[in-house]
């Protein structure tokens, strides 16, 4: 069985915006989950550049792909946010908000969390890919 990825909005926007592609093993993955939060931040990035509607374009056809599947958020991610949080601050240790919102669909879900972020290694039980650049 394939492994499943969930994409942080860096990784999407450097593939839409032609800056790096998709590491191999994710994009032939069967499934890559993409958050409707790491889709919001998407579109902020990418509209504030020239190539705006072409990027745009480019994500929508993108978000399209037969093994591209949005989440939403479900009860479950409520809690496991509520956990990744906790554990968090009681680390002493703080990520953005969004990435915990991240970190828990990518829980939830049994995914992979795909970014350059490597704050993420500070949540427990998160398995992260950082690609090479």
């Amino acid at each position: 069985m394939s492994r499943r990825f969930l994409l942080d909005s860096n990784i999407i926007i450097d593939h839409i915006g032609g800056f790096k592609r998709l590491p191999e093993s994710v994009s032939k993955s069967e499934t890559m989950f993409v958050s409707r939060i790491a889709v919001a931040e998407t579109k902020a990035g990418l509209d504030d550049t020239r190539r705006g509607r072409r990027n745009r374009e480019a994500l929508e056809a993108f978000l399209r792909l037969s093994n591209v599947v949005e989440t939403t958020l479900t009860p479950d991610t409520t809690d496991l946010y509520a956990k990744v949080f906790r554990s968090l601050r009681e680390s002493g240790r703080t990520i953005p908000v969004n990435d915990i919102w991240l970190a828990a669909q990518a829980l939830e879900h049994g995914a992979v969390l795909v970014s350059r972020d490597r704050h993420f290694e500070a949540v427990a039980n998160l398995r992260t890919l950082i690609p090479d650049d």
